[in-house]
């Protein structure tokens, strides 16, 4: 699910053109997933409530090993 959801931030950067290597280089030893937040915050989002979502979702994922969307 990690990948898709790194996906999903891409697209929301660029719709047109999503570069998910973007969002990898921007995790890249991420030591905290408390963190996330703060590193995604200094994109310029096309589609910020959906990259909201799925970094929540993302952040879930690394904390507690699941995430669902409902």
């Amino acid at each position: 699910m990690e990948a898709p959801l790194r996906a999903v931030l891409a697209w929301c950067v660029n719709p047109d053109a999503p570069n998910a290597g973007m969002i990898d280089e921007a995790m890249k030893d991420l030591q905290d997933a408390s963190r996330i937040v703060d590193r995604l915050d200094g994109f310029d989002w096309r589609c910020p409530m959906t990259a909201r979502r799925a970094g929540r979702m993302l952040w879930t994922l690394y904390t507690e090993g699941f995430a669902a969307f409902g």
